[in-house]
């Protein structure tokens, strides 16, 4: 037999909105039909002001209209669809008119969830898409999801939880706070300090068996190191990036300037202006757990909330 009746799941976050279709085959595993993204930046200014703008909240939902019209296509009805909102909205005041709109363009209600729920639904993408490799350590499995305005922290072992943490860092947030020169290679030192701050007592004091890293940073970071390019999850979910590697790339990175970084193989250029932040983010939380390396995961909320509204 064939596949069942198609789902779809958003992710509406700060920096990118995406949407996964996909179908559960007879056997448990997941037939991705669809797995689009795209950087509509509905967080920008939202750290300063408070607020979402016109202009952000006008490419999102027009990015909306155009997911939704492909999931019509393929006969998503509304009941086979889920979608929720991160950071930019959990920290907007007056979001209430863009979630009327995208209300109506989805055809059901858009979730705020919390950062706890962020972070179990990250976690649970995870545990159903990305084996443990055999022979790691006795310590729980860390997770690490930054987005572009928080960044959230899982430990567990399975399909178990054994701590979540939702921190208000992510590299949307950190580059308009922290980067403003270009290049912007001598504020660095600044940047990773204001990283360390936010950290500081927020991380387990536990060295874990593996760190796992998910979303749109990470995800780029490992393209642009393996030269991946144009974008192929299957050539990039799994692999490893180690931190001198690391280093190395957020001294290239922060050497160039912004228009160098757009040109850049395996670099998304909508994603350029953000990444330096993004990658000073991913290599402090390496330090803070002692990591000497993190695995790429492709999966994020979209499958985890996929998984916990239709995988059965």
């Amino acid at each position: 037999m064939g596949p069942r009746e198609p789902a779809v799941t958003f992710d509406v976050g700060t920096n990118t909105l995406i949407m996964l279709v996909a179908s559960l085959r007879q056997d448990g595993s997941v037939e991705v039909l669809h797995d689009l993204a795209r950087i509509v930046r509905l967080g920008e200014g939202v750290d300063a002001t408070g607020k979402l703008s016109g202009d952000a909240t006008r490419r999102t939902l027009a990015e909306m209209r155009n997911l939704v019209r492909l999931a019509r296509k393929l006969k998503v009805p509304p009941e086979r669809s889920a979608a929720v909102g991160t950071a930019a909205l959990r920290d907007a005041i007056g979001a209430d008119r863009f979630l009327k709109d995208a209300a109506g363009i989805l055809g059901h209600p858009l979730e705020v969830i919390a950062g706890d729920e962020e972070a179990r639904l990250t976690w649970l993408a995870v545990a159903r898409g990305l084996a443990e490799e055999p022979g790691t350590g006795p310590g729980p499995r860390a997770v690490v999801d930054i987005g572009g305005g928080s960044t959230e922290v899982v430990l567990g072992r399975g399909d178990d939880i054994l701590s979540r943490k939702s921190i208000n860092i992510g590299s949307v947030r950190m580059t308009e706070r922290h980067v403003t020169d270009d290049p912007p290679r001598h504020q660095v030192p600044a940047l990773r300090a204001a990283i360390r701050a936010e950290l500081a007592g927020a991380i387990p004091d536990i060295r874990p068996s593996e760190l796992v890293g998910v979303a749109g940073t990470v995800t780029t970071l490992g393209a642009i190191a393996h030269a991946v390019d144009p974008y192929d999850p299957d050539r990039v979910h799994g692999i490893r990036l180690h931190r001198p590697d690391l280093e190395t790339l957020l001294d290239d990175l922060s050497g160039m300037t912004l228009e160098d970084r757009r040109d850049l193989r395996g670099l998304e250029p909508k994603r350029a202006d953000v990444i330096v932040a993004g990658a000073a983010i991913l290599l402090e939380l390496l330090n803070a757990f002692g990591a000497a390396s993190v695995r790429v995961c492709d999966h994020g909320v979209r499958y985890g909330l996929w998984h916990d509204r239709f995988g059965g």
